[in-house]
């Protein structure tokens, strides 16, 4: 379920008009997906 999840929030970003970053310096949002 987890990279269904992650997944789901990647497209969410996207939509919100974030991008993938190659290096966590570059990125504008560090998203961390954990099993409860």
């Amino acid at each position: 379920m987890n990279d269904h999840d992650s997944e789901r929030m990647a497209a969410l970003f996207e939509l919100m008009g974030y991008e993938k970053s190659e290096s966590e310096e570059e990125a504008s949002v560090i998203l961390l997906n954990t099993c409860a």
